[in-house]
């Protein structure tokens, strides 16, 4: 009967790790999914950016070989 009662125990006891091994699993597939998002957002800052410096430096030099309207 002893040996039917240490199965038990070291089943409970896997069972227990399988359930911590799964919550750290959990955790870190949430820490990935965290960075990813903030990658993401960090690269369609980035984007944003450039993109408007892109603008501003076109409208600029748009602007420069422009000449502008003198009142006379």
């Amino acid at each position: 009967m002893r040996r039917h009662e240490k199965g038990r125990s070291f089943f409970r006891r896997n069972i227990r790790n399988d359930d911590e091994t799964l919550l750290v699993l959990q955790r870190e597939e949430e820490s990935r999914l965290v960075m990813l998002g903030e990658v993401a957002n960090s690269y369609t800052f980035g984007r944003l950016v450039r993109s408007r410096k892109s603008k501003s430096a076109k409208n600029q030099q748009h602007g420069a070989s422009t000449p502008s309207p003198k009142n006379s």
